[in-house]
């Protein structure tokens, strides 16, 4: 008796051992296929360079002090944002002060992820609307601040810091396109390493406010 329950005992004892290294096997190959930052990195970087010679896009350098605007040419800014200006607009947001309604539309240009947006000709779609801020945290610079997140019909989950750099140039009514890397875009954008494109965005100064801007993310209180 004793003989057959040490048998029985080293059978469940293999019979584990062979789940659970199936297990680790099965966990080894899931993680081989999660590509790392430098991968999407360098994915992105065939992507935006496929994009622009698909839209024969006539791309030069662009600078932060920038206040001209050729509308024929796409500006590459240091932080990897492309932008091309078909209206440059009229006075610059003022930092904490102004508010800033945003309607834009435009897609991702990953191969597997090109979803697209648009709350510019859907009437239907909310604008989305933040304060214009000047900022910094561990990340890099940021320039918005959602006044409140709305839901159902609503982009306002797509709004980042891409969008918002480009009224560090320009000013109330702008319009312009842009090529947003992922790294400056939403988190959807992020998750699948998914460049932002918008084929039109506008900007809109609703009216000049006083601002408490609190740590918590996503809070901007208005007096």
């Amino acid at each position: 008796m004793k003989a057959t329950n040490h048998t029985f005992t080293t059978l469940v004892t293999l019979v584990m051992m062979l789940l659970l290294g199936q297990g680790v096997l099965t966990s080894c190959r899931d993680r081989q296929h999660i590509k790392s930052l430098s991968e999407m990195l360098r994915d992105e970087e065939k992507m935006i360079k496929g994009f622009i010679q698909e839209q024969q896009m006539n791309v030069q350098e662009g600078s932060e002090d920038q206040r001209t605007f050729d509308p024929a040419v796409w500006y590459k800014f240091p932080n990897g944002v492309y932008m091309q200006v078909l209206n440059k607009g009229t006075d610059l947001a003022k930092p904490d002060r102004t508010r800033v309604m945003l309607r834009m539309k435009g897609r991702f240009i990953a191969p597997d992820y090109n979803k697209s947006f648009d709350n510019l000709s859907k009437g239907y779609q909310h604008s989305t609307e933040f304060i214009y801020i000047n900022s910094r945290d561990r990340s890099g610079s940021i320039h918005y601040k959602l006044i409140q997140e709305q839901f159902g019909h609503s982009v306002d989950g797509l709004m980042c810091e891409g969008i918002a750099y480009p009224l560090t140039l320009v000013g109330n009514g702008a319009k312009v396109r842009l090529l947003i890397p992922f790294l400056l875009g939403p988190n959807i954008a992020y998750n699948a390493g998914a460049p932002m494109y918008c084929e039109e965005v506008w900007y809109q100064f609703v009216e000049e406010t006083s601002v408490t801007i609190n740590i918590n993310p996503g809070s901007a209180s208005l007096r």
